[in-house]
């Protein structure tokens, strides 16, 4: 039986840690190694990790300054022993047969890496999203660039939702990018794929991903959030340099990333205040300059009243009136929540809706299975 090493990374989750880590060591696959990377913690959460770890040998504790995400869960792989490796964030946790699942389709298929479906349990309405693939199988790498367009991003990006051998990691130095805190998890997924030739993808559920609030990037305004999007889609597209028999799927994520862009314009205006309207209007200007903007803007399909705005507004130029938008909406939702509630519901459950028809989600109304 070969050795799992599940990384998880742990930064003031003191409330939601036993819960994590009890999920891991309740899994069906004995053969584990569970490394817990404390990132600086001011909470408990570092107490949590080594009590755990003097009642169980098979955890083991990482202690380190506050670095970040990427930092952690890099330390995790350099202290990794396993034959696999599976990441679990330590505020969600995982059904109690993932990893033996995902060990059962790498040994079957002697793929690199596999990739499973998983749910989504919104504690604010108290529903759970099974968010399945449905192009599963097995695929080596150039029928795997032809399910790309699919998978991403709702089963590409995170590492939470795969097992990678520990094989590829270690001999290719395969390791996330400390230099940014948003979409590292894809560029290691992008290193992982140019790297390997098999590939293996399931419709099980089998991770849970908990979302508490209102995680959006809005909560955290970038000015840089285009030039991340940008290199993104960039090192996405390079996977298919010199394949124009791609051409479908080419054109996909072409799409995705052109209508992607009014949301970087929008979120650019969140993060500019008042005094830097100028720098703004400078930065909007950059964006619409895009090349695949350029080429895509007359045929991106828009559904909401706001997108629908801010498409019109940047077709004309007037970048003044979507930074008022911006900071009008801001305002609303700081003073007013309610009203910014009902308008939220209002115009954007044609979006939500398509979300949920093109991914095929099913629902289920049940509380309790949030906290099982």
């Amino acid at each position: 039986m070969k050795k799992v090493s599940v990384i998880v990374p742990v930064y003031n989750s003191e409330k939601v840690l036993e819960r994590c880590i009890s999920s891991i060591l309740a899994q069906t696959y004995n053969n584990i190694e569970i490394i817990l990377v404390n990132d600086g913690s001011t909470d408990n959460s570092g107490d949590i990790c080594n009590s755990y770890s003097k009642k169980n040998k098979r955890i083991c504790v990482i202690h380190q300054e506050n670095m970040g995400v990427s930092a952690a869960r890099n330390s995790g792989i350099l202290h990794a022993a396993g034959d696999y490796v599976q990441f679990v964030d330590s505020d969600d946790y995982i059904d109690r047969n993932m990893t033996e699942t995902l060990v059962n389709a790498l040994e079957k298929s002697s793929a690199s890496v596999v990739i499973c479906g998983y749910k989504l349990i919104d504690l604010l309405n108290g529903n759970i999203y099974y968010v399945a693939p449905k192009k599963v199988g097995f695929y080596k790498l150039e029928q795997f660039l032809g399910i790309l367009d699919y998978l991403f991003p709702t089963w590409l990006n995170s590492p939470c939702n795969k097992m990678y051998t520990a094989r590829i990691l270690r001999d290719y130095s395969i390791m996330y990018p400390e230099e940014i805190d948003l979409g590292e998890d894809l560029l290691f997924n992008l290193n992982v794929i140019r790297r390997s030739s098999r590939f293996q993808v399931i419709p099980d559920c089998l991770y849970n991903y908990v979302k508490y609030g209102n995680n959006t990037l809005t909560s955290k305004p970038r000015k840089n959030l285009y030039d991340i999007g940008k290199m993104k889609f960039e090192k996405l597209m390079s996977l298919y340099k010199d394949r124009d028999y791609y051409a479908n799927q080419i054109d996909n994520l072409e799409r995705y990333y052109s209508s992607k862009i009014l949301d970087y314009i929008l979120y650019t205006a969140n993060s500019h205040d008042w005094k830097e309207y100028k720098s703004f209007c400078n930065k909007a200007r950059i964006i619409k300059a895009d090349e695949i903007l350029k080429k895509r803007f007359n045929s991106i399909e828009v559904f909401s009243l706001q997108d629908k705005l801010v498409k019109y507004l940047t077709g004309k130029n007037m970048f003044f009136l979507i930074f008022m938008f911006s900071k009008m909406k801001l305002l609303i939702k700081d003073k007013m929540p309610n009203i910014f509630k009902f308008l939220k519901n209002k115009f954007g459950a044609k979006k939500k809706d398509l979300f949920r028809d093109k991914l095929g989600l099913s629902v289920e109304n049940d509380e309790t299975r949030c906290y099982s």
